[in-house]
């Protein structure tokens, strides 16, 4: 199975200064936690008064999951060869 990141995943752009931005992140990662959601922030460009955030997660725990398996079973591929 191969999963379609703009299918699967949600991104928030985010414009402001610095701590603005990082309010909203810290939203998204109560909402939707990082170990539940893989919520983590994709780049970050600027300085503490103008910003802009980037912020991933997986649109569901059960894709998350998915992924997760997916990844640790391609990683063990790469062990046995």
């Amino acid at each position: 199975m191969t999963l379609q990141p703009s299918e699967n995943c949600v991104k928030k752009i985010v414009y402001g200064t610095l701590e603005s931005c990082m309010k909203v992140f810290k939203y998204e990662v109560e909402k939707y936690p990082p170990q539940s959601y893989g919520t983590h922030i994709f780049s970050k460009l600027g300085l503490a008064d103008q910003c802009k955030v980037v912020i991933k997660r997986f649109k569901t725990k059960d894709i998350y999951r998915e992924y997760l398996f997916f990844k640790s079973q391609n990683n063990l591929k790469h062990l046995l060869e």
